[in-house]
């Protein structure tokens, strides 16, 4: 798209708040970044309007390059993004509504699970494919992100809601004897360190046993969890890489159902008495009756 400039000065403009039809000029890479446009009947496409806030969307991660969208200017000269298109940039959410599930994998190798620590699990699409279905809710962090020095195991969270989850991990059955755990565990957000999913137990015996935890919990946007895993003995995880996953599934409330029937009328306060002649038996000094 030769039309998107590479101007990175800011303008100002007198012209009349109203809506305006631009094209998105940089990619969104979190949900926190601001992002640039260019309006093509403004100017010709040959200004780049910088630092554009944008609202989420249940059917696409972020806005990127080449996009259509709609912007009102503010009376700070500041524009925003108020729509963006298209409508279904990733294939199979349709009009789900507040569906949404995903599953993350670890890594495509074994992870070394040292002694009486707890070990996040490092989730990451670049090894088995991650599964996701309906809104996406739950997003990876990649590196440069700047939650990434924080947990560059987790996945954090896109869309407020009440979720439930489940995690898996397989531990190498070469070291059979001892305890472990797992956990689902919040490393950031308003709970953090304070909520958790844990379960333990002695080494299952056999071969690909897992342990699996699963809850419910309800969850904001920029929260972020891990998967993470715990052994009284030095071990490792299976190489299988689907043998280790966390699961995310929102549970929606569903459309409002019919009315019910009508309840039955009350009766009269006084027992025989309409309501409206109660009043004439009732001491004028609020006194007993």
């Amino acid at each position: 798209m030769t039309y998107l400039q590479d101007e990175t000065d800011n303008y100002s403009i007198t012209t009349p708040s109203r809506v305006w039809a631009g094209i998105i000029a940089t990619d969104a890479n979190n949900v926190s970044d601001r992002i640039s446009v260019i309006i093509p009947g403004l100017d010709g496409g040959e200004m780049r309007w910088e630092n554009c806030r944008w609202p989420t969307r249940s059917d696409a991660l972020y806005p990127t390059r080449g996009d259509e969208c709609l912007l009102a200017l503010d009376d700070n000269n500041e524009f925003w993004i108020v729509e963006w298109w298209p409508d279904n940039s990733i294939p199979g959410s349709g009009d789900i509504g507040e569906q949404s599930f995903l599953r993350a994998f670890g890594p495509d190798t074994s992870s070394t699970i040292p002694a009486n620590a707890w070990t996040a699990i490092v989730l990451d699409p670049a090894g088995e494919p991650w599964r996701q279905f309906g809104d996406v809710c739950w997003e990876w962090i990649a590196p440069g992100d700047p939650d990434y020095s924080l947990s560059p195991a987790g996945i954090r969270c896109l869309r407020e809601g009440i979720y439930d989850f489940a995690g898996s991990v397989v531990f190498n059955a070469a070291q059979g004897t001892g305890t472990r755990g797992v956990r689902v565990y919040q490393v950031k957000g308003p709970y953090a360190g304070q909520w958790q999913l844990t379960i333990s137990m002695p080494m299952p015996k056999g071969n690909l046993n897992p342990i699996i935890v699963a809850g419910e919990s309800y969850q904001y946007v920029g929260n972020i969890i891990e998967l993470q895993a715990w052994s009284d003995t030095a071990t490792s995880t299976m190489n299988n890489p689907q043998s280790e996953w966390l699961s995310a599934c929102k549970i929606g409330i569903g459309p409002p159902g019919p009315p019910g029937p009508k309840g039955d009328v009350g009766g009269n306060v006084d027992g025989g008495h309409p309501d409206s002649d109660y009043t004439s038996i009732l001491p004028v000094d609020g006194g007993s009756v």
